[in-house]
């Protein structure tokens, strides 16, 4: 078994219903990693969950190139961009929602947003956290 100490953090990368089986963009056994995190969170003091958020015509959805069908690819300003189905989505807030765990102290950052609405910190209730410059700009 693991012991982190107190400054070690456990980050969790997406873990969202589209990319489950059953999602929008599923991802083969993808579920098998929740009862994992679900063991291992409770150990650190600190968890910073990632989300992937898009707005609705995000430009990486096939959906918004008439013609084009998902996994193709496509040529913008950037370079190849491959074409993903709409998924993890603010209109569709089911396949955007995160599972487990919800430990103590958690971070939430939600990739897609203004720096100043990426980061959510969930606490105790009655505990006071304050923000530091290293977690806005997460």
């Amino acid at each position: 078994m693991i012991a982190p100490g107190d400054t070690d953090v456990l980050v969790v990368i997406d873990v969202q219903n589209c990319f489950v089986p059953g999602g929008t963009l599923p991802v083969p056994e993808g579920d098998t990693i929740i009862p994992i995190i679900n063991r291992l969170a409770p150990a650190f003091r600190h968890v910073i969950i990632t989300q992937d958020w898009h707005t609705k015509g995000h430009v990486s959805f096939a959906s918004s190139h008439p013609g084009e069908k998902p996994f193709e690819t496509t040529s913008l300003p950037y370079g190849t961009q491959v074409l993903w189905p709409d998924h993890a989505s603010r209109a569709r807030r089911r396949g955007a929602a995160q599972g487990p765990p919800d430990p103590a102290r958690r971070a939430d950052h939600r990739k897609g947003l203004p720096p100043a609405r990426r980061l959510e910190l969930r606490v105790p209730r009655g505990r006071a956290v304050r923000r530091s410059r290293t977690q806005a700009a997460i």
